[in-house]
């Protein structure tokens, strides 16, 4: 069984975020990776903004919906993370699969915090 490890970040104005996805690709396949990238439109062009990859294309939404939720529902950690994709919990995120099935793990994720010292009155 092989696994990758895949760190994905978000790096702009000043927000650094990253995460590390481990996966087991016997499990994350092309075939899984198709079936979650062609759930929303535009597909092809997030395959070639991968470098033709649609396994990559399928991991950057993965994390896209991962930072979201890290991100809104302050100070998560990684296995409640996990869980929200997780049907058999009464959970589950539309367009995927749960890690268990994806044969992903979240290793580490960032959450975006902002601290009450950079907020201002305008």
């Amino acid at each position: 069984m092989a696994k990758n490890k895949f760190e994905l970040k978000i790096d702009q104005d000043d927000i650094y975020l990253d995460l590390v996805f481990e996966v087991d690709d016997e499990k994350f396949t092309e075939e899984v990776a198709t079936e979650i990238n062609s759930f929303w439109s535009n597909e092809k062009r997030r395959v070639d903004e991968c470098g033709g990859s649609v396994v990559k294309a399928a991991l950057k939404l993965y994390a896209a919906e991962c930072f979201a939720l890290a991100a809104f529902n302050n100070f998560k950690n990684e296995g409640w993370v996990m869980d929200q994709f997780d049907w058999s919990k009464d959970k589950g995120v539309e367009g995927f699969p749960s890690f268990q099935e994806a044969g992903i793990i979240l290793k580490r994720i960032d959450n975006l915090q902002i601290g009450f010292d950079l907020i201002e009155f305008a």
